[in-house]
């Protein structure tokens, strides 16, 4: 090694480093963190991008579902209103998904159907982990019907005789924990 070669070595701060190339008595600046870190080969730089687009992916996925949750207000007929956060599944699609593959959900926390118009409302259970309350809803936002505590997974269909027009899904037992019953009032969002 020359002389000067080891001066500049040891002059360099320490996150610039002097690296010979492996069997030439070259030497190339690597600005490297450690001593031991090397520059990573490109098939390993590949996969730390594709990992960081799908932690990108991930993320704007979540702000879609945060941006998608919406306030709903149920009044009980004592005056008391109640608040939850609710996503509202307005299309064809996400109702068919609704809460399917949910493990869990938030206290005062749901998912709000809506239907569009009035309509004989037919529900089931198929692949959702947690038993639900369904406050089924007509136009108005009035509760014509609740179904209590749900079974998780099971096919059986869950059906009210008069047309609504949504139905809200919580959490079981939260409509008895806060009272809520028939007869009270939603504002939906």
């Amino acid at each position: 090694m020359v002389v000067a070669d080891r001066w500049r070595a040891k002059l360099a701060p320490r996150w610039l480093r002097l690296r010979p190339l492996h069997a030439r008595q070259h030497w190339r600046l690597w600005a490297v963190a450690r001593d031991d870190v090397l520059p990573a080969p490109n098939g390993v730089r590949r996969v730390g991008v594709q990992v960081v687009l799908m932690v990108c992916l991930l993320s704007a996925a979540a702000a879609d579902d945060a941006d998608n949750l919406r306030r709903l207000l149920i009044e009980r007929r004592d005056g008391v209103s109640v608040s939850f956060s609710v996503e509202v599944a307005a299309t064809a699609q996400a109702r068919r998904r609704g809460l399917m593959g949910r493990t869990e959900l938030a206290p005062r926390h749901g998912m709000l159907f809506d239907f569009g118009a009035p309509t004989i409302a037919t529900m089931w259970m198929k692949d959702t982990a947690v038993s639900l309350d369904m406050l089924f809803l007509d136009q108005h936002g009035e509760i014509v019907e609740l179904q209590a505590r749900t079974t998780p997974n099971s096919l059986a269909f869950i059906t009210v005789p008069r047309p609504v027009r949504y139905v809200l899904e919580i959490n079981a037992g939260e409509a008895q924990v806060l009272g809520i019953a028939k007869g009270d009032h939603a504002r939906l969002p």
